[in-house]
């Protein structure tokens, strides 16, 4: 949605009430292997803060952890469909990398 200079995005794919933490794992989870990742992080983190206050962010690693298990359990549901065993290994390799980045 546009509003003058201002852009605003709706996935509602993911819409419903939940944990705002949550919303911020989805993001950060989808930029995982990115080189500036902490970059992105922090301006992530800068561009919400500028609009509400902050949660207290002490969980948000283990939200980006359970954030690549959901699409584990996305791709257990649609395991027969064409091209998806392929897209299973992207995610449980990803989820790896994610977990061993934030879980001891």
């Amino acid at each position: 949605l546009v509003d003058g200079p201002r852009v605003h995005f709706i996935d509602f794919d993911d819409m419903g009430y939940g944990f705002r933490l949550f919303d911020l794992a989805t993001t950060l989870y989808k930029a995982a292997d990115e080189p500036d990742f902490e970059s992105l992080q922090a301006a992530l983190l800068a561009g919400y803060a500028a609009e509400r206050p902050l949660p207290d962010l002490t969980p948000l690693p283990l939200f980006i952890v359970l954030r690549s298990l959901t699409y584990l359990g996305w791709i257990a549901d649609r395991a027969g469909e064409p091209g998806m065993a392929e897209r299973a290994a992207r995610f449980m390799a990803l989820a790896r990398r994610v977990q061993g980045r934030y879980l001891p």
